[in-house]
């Protein structure tokens, strides 16, 4: 298996989060996801044909927030990894200046939450990102926003065990410098004749 006990538990808390039929499957979406090659193409591609169709829409759904929370990895990462972000007050206002953000300019407060202007940029980049990443899975972007700012939400509640999730689904995210690619072994070999 190459989810752990938490990443499977994220799987389940997103999934309860964003679409509450596809907690049951978490578990093997989340597996489908980390083993990529043709296990993720399978549960991302859209009009996928079998027995019980609405099935395969709950796979697609869970793996796009899957592929949502990849796409954006390295600002929900930086997100969940901010000082700031321990601060309950900081995560209030985060949380209230993320749903303004889509607002019109009309209905929007004067000015944004008191909150660090990193971490409400990161938030911003990591909504804009996700949201993205739905919607070309196929939700509407009012849908696709809604659902990326539960995503949020949700990782934002446990931002330490949150991380380290985010770093399992996200390949770039898990990235740190001088690592190489997660999930490959260096090879070494001579080159010519030596």
């Amino acid at each position: 298996m190459l989810a752990d006990d938490d990443t499977r538990q994220w799987a389940q808390r997103l999934a309860a989060a964003t679409a509450p039929q596809e907690t049951g499957i978490a578990d093997g979406v989340v597996e489908a996801y980390l083993a990529g090659g043709a296990q993720r193409e399978a549960i991302l591609r859209p009009g996928r044909t079998g027995s019980g169709s609405a099935g395969v829409e709950l796979v697609t759904a869970l793996a796009a927030v899957l592929q949502a929370v990849d796409v954006a990895g390295v600002h929900l990462k930086a997100l969940l990894d901010a000082e700031a972000t321990g601060n309950a007050l900081n995560l209030l206002a985060l949380i209230v200046g993320i749903k303004a953000y889509r607002t019109s300019k009309a209905n929007r407060p004067p000015q944004d939450p008191p909150v660090d202007p990193e971490l409400a940029a990161r938030a911003r980049a990591a909504v804009d990102r996700m949201q993205t990443s739905l919607e070309k899975s196929g939700l509407p972007p009012d849908e696709a926003h809604e659902r990326a700012v539960l995503v949020i939400k949700e990782l934002l509640a446990a931002p330490a065990s949150a991380a380290a999730f985010v770093r399992r689904v996200s390949a770039e995210a898990a990235r740190e410098p001088g690592s190489g690619p997660p999930n490959s072994s260096r090879r070494w070999f001579r080159r010519g004749g030596n």
